[in-house]
C-alpha cells in the first residue's frame, strides 16, 4: 500500500490536485504520475487528468486493465455531464509502463485490501504488509487483534501488550508500532530480528493463531464523508456539491404533502414566492383534513406571494393529467401576480418535427392503410410524443428561509388514496425537503426552465431570479433534519435545451455519471427502489460491483401493475443479463423484490406500486429524485436527483448516518419490523429473503423469467412480444 503522506509532493501536478480527495483514509492512489504501473487497474477506478495549467478531467474505467496497458476504455465524466457521448479510449502508460505524468488513478482502499464478501479468511500471506503510515481496514483488523491478545494475557495474569488497548482508528501510528513490537517480543522470543514493528506474513500468522475473531463488515466504520472525494470530480457546470444543508427524507404522500402545505402556508408578503415544476398536477384534492393545494397557494397569492408554475404539456395527448395541467395554469395565471406555463419544449421539439407530425396525423385520418408508411417516414419524430418534463420540484421562500423539494411524488391524489382500483395505489414513493445552500440549486432548476421557455418573457422577471445562495447551516434543527446533519447535497439533472438558450440553460447529463460512480465505489451493499429498472449500462455496472459487495437489494413494482410498454421484457433483459454473467455465489447476492399483500404469491393490493426513485450506498450515500433507472431518465427527459451524505462525520461517531436512517425507515416500512432489526444494512438484508422473512413483511421475490421456445402458445406469444420490444425500445426508452 502506498503511504500517501510520505509520497505526496513528488508526483507532479495531478498528485497535488488530488490531495484533497485523500483526506478519507479509505481512499488511496493506486497509480501515481510518472511511476511504473505494476498491478492491474479495476473497473470503477477513477483516472484524474490534470495537465499543467489545464483543466482537470475525470474518467471512470469501465473494465479491468492489465498492468502497464497503454490505453483503457472509460467513461468521460465531464462529457456525459455536458450531454456529449461519454464512452472514450484514454491513454494510460508509455512503452516503459510509466503512467503519464498528468494522470493519477484512485480507488476505494477496501477493494484492494479486504474482501468482505469472502466466506473464509485470506491466508496470512495474502494479507497486506502494514507498517507506520499504513491506513485502512487491515490496520483496524490488526489493532483489534492486538487488543484481543492484550486482554487475553491480562486475564491470565500475564503482562499485557505495550500501548494497548489501541484506538481502532485504522491508522498505523506510533502506538500501533509499539504494540506490534511488544507482541513480536512475545510471539518470537529469542528472535530480535523479528521485532521490526512491521506486520508481515509471519506476524499475521502469529496474530491469527492467538485470536479467534473473524473480521466482517463491522470492521469498516461507516464513513459517509468519503463520498465528497468521489462526487466532487463530477460537480461540473451546473452540477454543484454544497455542504451545510438540513435535509428531511419523506416517505409516501401524506408526509410529503403535509410538509409542503406547512411551508406554503408560512409564506407572506412581497418577497416570498412559491415555484412548482410538475409532471402532472391535480391540485384540488384535499390534504387530509386540511385545504387543497389550490386553496393554499391561492391564499398565498392573496397575501402578496408570487406563485409560478411550469407543468408538462403532453404533446398530442389528451389525458386527465393534461386537462388538469391546463386548468391549473389558467387558475394560476388568473391570480394576482400569478405566472404559469404549459411547457412542451421537450427533446426533439423542432418546427420540422411539428410539421411532419401534423401532416402524419392528417394522412392517417384519411386512410389508415397509410399508417405503416407514415410511421417509417416520421419514426425519428415519434420520440417527441414520449419526451416529458419529469422534474417534480417545489421551491418556497418564506421570510429568510429558502426551502426546496424534489423526488418522485407528484401532486396527485393517488399518493394518498386509491384512485384507480387494482393499480397498487396509493403509491409507495419518496421525496426530500432541503433547507440550506442546495435549496438554491433546486431554485436554479426552476429558473433555468423558466428562462428556456419563450413564453416566460410575457410575465416579466421572477422574484427568485437573483436570490443569493443561502449560508451553510452548522447545526440544523431536528425538525428540519430529523436524520441528523449538516449534510452535503449534490443536485444533478437531465435536461435538453431545444433552442439557443440564455445563460444558465445548458444541456445536462449529471445523474447517470454520478450513479455509475456511486455503484463503482460501493464497498458493502447497494439498495435501490425504482419504478422501471431498464437501463443496461446500470446492469453492467452492477455486474462489476456485486463480487466485492455483501448484497444488492432492489425493490420494483410487479409486472402486472407496471405501466411502461414492454416493461416485463426490458426487466427480463436487465436481471437476466446479471444472472447470466455472474457466477452462482455472486448471483445469490442479488435480490430483486416486489411489494405484495400476500406472502404466498405476488398480490397487488393497496400500496404495492413502487414509484420511488431512490438509492442507498453502504448506509453512507442516499439518492432521492425523479430519475428512473432507464435511458429516458438519464438522457432524454427532464429529471433532477439529490445525492446526500454527511459533511464531516467525526472519527468514532457510531450514530446512524442520514443514509442509514433513511434506509432503516424504508425497510421498517416494507418488512414491518422495528428499527433495531434493520440497523445493520448488511446483516438485516437476510430479512428480505424467504427463509428469514418476517410474517409482517410486504415483499416477495420478483421473477424476471418469461416463456421461451416455440412449442407452446405462451412461448409463441412471448416471441411476438420480444420482437416488438426490440423494435420499439428506442421509442419506449429513448436515448439522445
Amino acid at each position: 500500500m502506498t503511504d500517501t503522506r510520505s509520497t505526496f509532493g513528488t508526483g507532479g501536478v495531478a498528485a497535488a490536485t488530488i490531495h484533497d480527495h485523500l483526506a478519507d483514509p479509505f481512499m488511496h492512489v493506486v497509480a501515481w504520475p510518472g511511476r511504473r504501473v505494476d498491478r492491474p487497474l479495476l473497473g470503477g477506478d477513477v483516472v484524474v487528468r490534470q495537465p499543467l495549467g489545464g483543466i482537470r478531467r475525470s474518467f471512470i474505467l469501465t473494465a479491468p486493465v492489465e498492468a502497464g496497458a497503454r490505453e483503457a476504455e472509460a467513461i468521460d465524466v465531464e462529457a456525459l455531464a455536458a450531454g456529449r457521448p461519454g464512452s472514450v479510449s484514454i491513454g494510460l502508460c508509455g512503452p516503459d509502463r510509466l503512467l503519464h505524468r498528468d494522470l493519477t488513478v484512485i480507488r476505494p482502499l477496501g477493494e484492494a485490501e479486504l474482501d468482505f464478501a469472502a466466506e473464509t479468511l485470506p491466508p496470512p500471506t495474502a494479507r497486506p504488509t502494514i507498517r507506520t503510515g499504513s491506513r485502512g481496514p487491515a490496520v483496524i483488523d490488526a489493532q483489534q487483534r492486538l487488543n484481543e491478545v492484550h486482554a487475553d494475557r491480562r486475564a491470565r495474569g500475564e503482562s499485557g501488550i505495550a500501548d494497548c488497548p489501541l484506538a481502532t482508528d485504522g491508522i498505523f501510528g506510533a502506538h500501533t508500532r509499539a504494540a506490534t513490537v511488544s507482541f513480536q517480543r512475545v510471539a518470537f522470543p529469542g528472535q530480535p530480528s523479528e521485532r521490526d514493528g512491521i506486520i508481515g506474513p509471519r506476524t499475521w500468522t502469529a496474530l491469527l493463531a492467538r485470536t479467534g475473531r473473524r473480521p466482517g463488515p463491522s470492521v469498516r466504520q461507516l464513513n459517509p464523508s468519503r463520498w465528497d472525494a468521489i462526487l466532487r470530480p463530477l460537480a461540473t457546470g451546473r452540477t454543484v456539491l454544497r455542504a451545510g444543508n438540513a435535509v428531511a427524507a419523506l416517505i409516501d404522500g401524506n408526509a410529503t404533502f403535509n410538509a409542503m402545505a406547512a411551508d406554503m402556508g408560512a409564506t407572506s408578503g412581497e418577497r416570498d414566492f412559491i415555484y412548482l415544476l410538475g409532471w402532472d398536477n391535480f391540485d384540488t384534492f384535499a390534504l387530509g383534513a386540511a385545504s387543497s393545494f389550490r386553496d393554499i397557494y391561492t391564499a398565498a397569492a392573496g397575501r402578496g406571494v408570487e406563485v409560478a408554475a411550469m407543468l408538462w404539456d403532453q404533446f398530442g395527448i389528451v389525458t386527465a393529467a393534461d386537462r388538469s395541467a391546463t386548468e391549473v395554469v389558467n387558475h394560476v395565471n388568473a391570480l394576482r401576480g400569478g405566472k404559469a406555463i404549459k411547457d412542451d419544449l421537450t427533446t426533439n421539439h423542432t418546427t420540422a418535427s411539428t410539421v411532419r407530425l401534423a401532416i402524419a396525423a392528417a394522412l392517417a385520418g384519411l386512410n389508415h392503410r397509410l399508417i405503416p408508411v407514415i410511421f417509417r417516414i416520421i419514426e425519428p419524430d415519434i420520440a417527441r410524443l414520449t419526451g416529458s418534463h419529469h422534474q417534480k420540484v417545489l421551491v418556497v421562500k418564506r421570510g429568510e428561509v429558502l426551502v426546496g423539494y424534489c423526488g418522485g411524488i407528484d401532486m396527485n391524489p393517488n399518493r394518498v388514496r386509491v384512485v384507480d382500483a387494482d393499480a397498487g395505489q396509493p403509491h409507495h414513493d419518496t421525496h426530500c425537503r432541503i433547507i440550506g445552500p442546495s435549496a438554491h440549486d433546486l431554485l436554479s432548476t426552476f429558473v433555468s426552465r423558466w428562462r428556456h421557455h419563450p413564453g416566460s418573457s410575457r410575465f416579466g422577471g421572477l422574484r427568485g431570479d437573483g436570490v443569493p445562495v443561502p449560508a451553510a447551516i452548522a447545526s440544523p434543527s431536528p425538525t428540519d433534519a430529523p436524520f441528523g446533519g449538516p449534510l452535503s447535497v449534490m443536485i444533478a439533472r437531465t435536461f435538453n435545451p431545444v433552442h439557443p438558450a440564455p445563460p444558465l440553460v445548458v444541456a445536462e447529463r449529471g445523474i447517470k455519471p454520478a450513479l455509475l460512480a456511486a455503484i463503482a465505489n460501493a464497498r458493502r451493499f447497494i439498495y435501490c427502489e425504482d419504478q422501471y429498472l431498464l437501463d443496461l449500462d446500470t446492469a453492467t455496472a452492477l455486474i462489476a460491483a456485486v463480487p466485492r459487495l455483501e448484497h444488492v437489494t432492489i425493490l420494483i413494482p410487479g409486472n402486472p401493475i407496471t405501466d411502461v410498454p414492454f416493461g416485463k421484457e426490458y426487466r427480463r433483459d436487465f436481471v437476466g443479463m446479471i444472472d447470466a454473467l455472474l457466477p452462482g455465489a455472486n448471483r445469490a447476492k442479488l435480490g430483486v423484490f416486489q411489494l405484495t399483500t400476500s406472502q404466498s404469491a405476488p398480490t397487488f393490493g393497496d400500496h404495492t406500486y413502487v414509484h420511488s426513485k431512490s438509492w442507498v450506498f453502504d448506509d453512507e450515500l442516499a439518492v432521492i429524485g425523479t430519475a428512473n433507472c432507464n435511458r429516458r431518465s438519464y438522457t432524454f427527459d427532464s429529471e433532477v436527483d439529490a445525492f446526500i451524505f454527511e459533511d464531516n462525520r467525526r472519527e468514532g461517531d457510531t450514530r446512524p448516518t442520514f443514509a442509514q436512517r433513511y434506509r432503516m425507515a424504508l425497510w421498517q416500512h416494507h418488512l414491518g419490523v422495528g428499527a433495531s432489526a434493520v440497523t445493520n444494512g448488511v446483516a438485516s438484508a437476510r430479512l428480505w429473503r424467504a427463509a428469514a422473512r418476517p410474517a409482517s413483511a410486504r415483499v416477495i421475490e420478483f421473477d424476471h423469467r418469461l416463456p421461451t421456445g416455440f412449442t407452446s402458445i405462451a412461448g409463441l406469444r412471448q416471441a411476438v412480444m420480444n420482437r416488438g420490444a426490440d423494435r420499439l425500445r428506442d421509442i419506449v426508452d429513448p436515448v439522445t
